[in-house]
């Protein structure tokens, strides 16, 4: 009797589960080792061919098609969110340790919603918001706890805002004026999704959730291999209340969850995806990489991608949007005389 496609999948999880997994496995150690976890990869050295294929060739490859970016400071990270990172830089814990693991996202949850006389609770509350795990996290990300939450964003240039945001003006000057030298060090990147092959591949988290009568728990996005949330509707209120902050509107973000404790998104990505195609492998054909699309740019592009980006008004202060800010520019000369 031949073994059910779940069965195969446990397999194949169990098996990478078993993988050693070093401090050195946090990156990647060069552009080839690289390219072989992706489906679809590209270099760019020159920054006249990344900007022509980003605003000529891209949107005609993507044409008609739902596409989440994401733009990375270093090429070489691999794709953990931070609450993985947090996890493994703690040489205490034992990284495979997954229900340690996902102990700590749920104590950080239930301290989320008590801390300051539960004031997060009554703010979801008196907002009228829908208080819930997912909701929690969501929060919690956009102000820099470690989360099992990975941002993503439907907008490409706000993707490339992110690949640039480490840097300052001079050091990306540095960078166009400097020797060229051409390791995996001296590269940003962003990555890209469609949006049909990730709900090709896992059950609609949000449709769980609509069903369900019970707010949205923890205990039950941590069952799934990896989630696609994005903020949806039913009798026209929000779902998840994802839209907490207003760093998430600007932004135009969406998060993509990851359950293990160890695994890159990319890795346990392409165990979804072989799993989506093994009828291929049972007919001997290659197994396909992942269709997680990767494209690398030198740091010398940094500086005139910079000035494409402010031309468009992505900048610091659209993307991290500070109430305070508005309120100052709210205010008409008139009304200054106070200063």
């Amino acid at each position: 009797m031949s073994p059910s496609e779940d069965e195969i999948f446990a397999d194949l999880w169990e098996k990478e589960q078993q993988r050693p997994k070093t401090e050195d496995l946090l990156q990647y150690s060069s552009l080839r080792e690289k390219m072989n976890a992706f489906g679809g990869y590209q270099n760019f050295e020159s920054g006249t061919q990344f900007l022509y294929f980003i605003k000529h060739e891209l949107p005609e490859i993507l044409a008609g098609k739902k596409v989440v970016f994401r733009g990375m400071t270093q090429a070489k990270y691999r794709l953990f969110n931070k609450a993985q990172r947090a996890y493994q830089a703690n040489k205490s814990a034992n990284v495979k340790d997954e229900k340690t693991f996902h102990s700590s996202i749920e104590q950080m949850i239930g301290n989320a919603r008590t801390v300051n006389n539960s004031v997060l609770a009554n703010f979801f509350k008196t907002a009228g918001l829908r208080d819930n795990d997912v909701a929690i996290l969501s929060f919690l990300q956009h102000y820099g706890a470690p989360t099992p939450f990975m941002d993503w964003t439907t907008d490409l240039y706000t993707s490339l805002y992110f690949a640039l945001s480490s840097c300052t003006d001079e050091q990306l000057e540095r960078y166009q004026n400097g020797p060229a030298t051409y390791e995996i060090d001296d590269y940003f990147c962003f990555y890209m999704l469609i949006e049909d092959h990730i709900l090709d591949m896992v059950s609609s988290f949000s449709q769980l959730s609509i069903s369900s009568k019970s707010a949205v728990k923890y205990r039950t996005l941590k069952k799934k291999k990896f989630q696609y949330i994005d903020e949806r509707f039913k009798g026209g209120k929000p779902v998840f209340s994802l839209v907490n902050n207003l760093h998430i509107t600007n932004q135009k973000g969406l998060f993509i969850y990851n359950n293990s404790s160890h695994m890159p998104l990319e890795e346990v990505f392409l165990l979804h995806w072989t799993m989506h195609y093994l009828g291929n492998m049972s007919k001997g054909r290659k197994t396909p990489r992942t269709p997680m699309m990767c494209i690398n740019f030198h740091k010398s592009i940094g500086h005139r991608l910079r000035k494409v980006l402010l031309e468009l008004g992505i900048n610091d202060e659209t993307i991290y949007s500070k109430p305070e800010v508005i309120a100052k520019k709210a205010v008409p000369e008139i009304l200054n005389a106070l200063g």
